[in-house]
């Protein structure tokens, strides 16, 4: 990801460096949506599958099958596996809600959430009563040979062709895609669009820019987990004000005690937030966080509250400093806490917890380890 103009540049001047030229680049639009792969054989679909892991994803074919916008049969009989984005629109999922309301249901919290939990119903029809949409954008295979490619018009040297081809096979593709030939274009591009984003009735949370020649994405190829000619150009994280409420302690698996805010509930970024972590003491201290503060909050990468800021203008002198305490009763025994040598952190100076315990539990069956389906942290 790149959260910022340097970001990018650093980017591009890695790009340059590694290709030993200036590339084209293409920009596309970065749909807050949910992911997902198609398989097509002799140009009817198979199978659709969620991201999942990396790795394994879920099989969520029956409920593709029912978004009008994802071809059941192409219009070239190609064996081709493509990735693409499902996504509701802000139309449909404010109507959602409003049906929910008047039922007393608890309302939604953001577009992609429902989309994801539609994909994945028991009940196909559930999943065509939400009206999902797709936009493909990316050709991850192609059954044929290069000569089979060519003669029937398959060829594809650019990502600008690719979502031609794409759209020439029947896909959804987004229409607001441009190509430029250095990265300050880009970069207009994406300040434009965080201007523009919300007249869309589709969530976007940025733009992905790519290499647009595939001989030289060829080249680059990927790292461990992404592609080195692509990278994703978030848009600003959406930042609010609350205040905090009270700061806790949190144990962790091996005993390290992190402070947490517990928050006057805010909604950010698409859904309620209550807690952000405040990691240790010297990120307290730093950033001067006191219990009744009125802080600025956002989603760091989108996903995980952080607290940016403290508006001390704000500050009536009822506030409170945190202090660590020296005892913490989930810490068991006599519930002492001691600082780790030459760490910032704090630890349970006992190692049998319940807390613990059960935290150490929760790792162990968790998808990185053991990977034990059906047993979470609830069960």
């Amino acid at each position: 990801d790149a959260f910022d103009e340097d970001d990018i540049r650093v980017f591009d001047e890695r790009i340059k460096r590694l290709l030993k030229t200036s590339p084209e680049y293409i920009a596309e639009l970065k749909i807050d949506g949910l992911k997902v792969v198609l398989t097509y054989e002799n140009g009817i679909l198979k199978t659709a599958a969620t991201r999942g892991d990396g790795r394994v994803g879920e099989d969520v074919t029956n409920n593709v099958r029912t978004i009008e916008s994802v071809p059941l049969k192409l219009n070239e009989p190609v064996s081709i596996i493509v990735e693409g984005e499902i996504w509701m629109s802000k139309t449909v999922f404010d109507k959602l809600n409003e049906e929910r309301k008047k039922q007393g249901e608890e309302l939604f919290a953001n577009p992609r959430n429902v989309a994801a939990g539609s994909i994945r119903q028991l009940d196909p029809a559930i999943t065509r009563s939400r009206k999902l949409v797709s936009f493909i954008y990316d050709v991850a295979s192609i059954g044929l040979v290069s000569d089979q490619k060519e003669s029937q018009g398959l060829t594809t040297n650019t990502q600008e062709q690719e979502l031609a081809l794409l759209n020439k096979l029947g896909f959804n593709v987004n229409p607001h895609f441009k190509k430029f030939n250095d990265i300050e274009g880009v970069i207009g591009y994406w300040k434009s669009w965080e201007k523009k984003k919300d007249k869309e009735d589709y969530l976007i949370d940025g733009i992905v820019v790519k290499v647009d020649n595939k001989k030289f994405q060829d080249a680059l190829g990927y790292t461990g987990k992404s592609p080195r000619f692509g990278i994703a150009f978030k848009f600003k994280a959406e930042q609010v004000t609350t205040v905090v409420e009270d700061i806790t302690l949190q144990i962790g698996r091996t005993g390290v005690l992190t402070p947490v805010a517990i928050l006057r509930p805010v909604l950010v970024a698409g859904s309620t937030v209550s807690r952000a972590t405040l990691h240790n003491e010297d990120e307290i201290s730093r950033k001067d966080i006191r219990v009744g503060d009125t802080v600025v909050i956002q989603k760091a990468g989108d996903v995980i509250p952080e607290v940016v800021r403290v508006l001390e203008e704000m500050r009536t002198g009822k506030e409170k400093i945190f202090r660590f305490p020296t005892h913490f009763p989930l810490c068991g025994g006599d519930g002492r806490i001691e600082r780790v040598p030459g760490q910032v952190a704090y630890r349970c100076a006992s190692k049998s917890s319940y807390e613990q315990q059960r935290r150490k539990l929760g790792y162990f069956v968790s998808r990185p380890v053991f990977d034990m389906d059906g047993l979470g942290p609830k069960i």
